[in-house]
């Protein structure tokens, strides 16, 4: 759960774990969101299910590497793979707190991508049980 763009937003996955070589397995995501005033509730709902497919992204593949003391990462697909969609959520389901007509509208765009990233690290999703503290989760799913 966190603030952002004046949103209150939570997220949670189930049927996490992990998978073959590596990789991170969440088969549906439950997003609330609070954004004050809102007029075209499919456009909240299809901002998240986006957020759903990017915001796993840089917790599974999203690592920043150094190299002479610059960074050698570059921006790019080849650098920062996209997860596909055999690795995204089957079902998402985005949940808009009702408000009345005089709350302030707020943001709803990258609201839903940050709070992706904090479940799976809660869980046991390593064989030997031990809790996952730095991203990305993937490389330290293969040992």
């Amino acid at each position: 759960m966190h603030r952002s763009f004046v949103s209150y937003i939570a997220t949670n996955g189930r049927g996490i774990g992990s998978g073959d070589k590596g990789k991170l397995t969440v088969h549906q995501v439950d997003t609330a969101i609070d954004c004050g005033m809102f007029i075209n509730p499919e456009r909240i709902e299809s901002q998240n299910r986006g957020c759903r497919d990017h915001g796993p992204e840089p917790c599974q593949y999203g690592e920043i590497t150094f190299k002479d003391g610059k960074v050698a990462t570059g921006q790019f697909r080849h650098d920062f793979p996209v997860i596909r969609i055999d690795e995204a959520p089957l079902v998402t389901n985005v949940h808009i707190v009702p408000a009345d007509a005089d709350r302030p509208p707020s943001g709803v765009g990258e609201a839903g991508r940050a709070s992706l990233c904090s479940r799976p690290g809660q869980r046991d999703l390593r064989s030997d049980r031990k809790r996952i503290r730095t991203l990305p989760i993937g490389k330290q799913l293969e040992t």
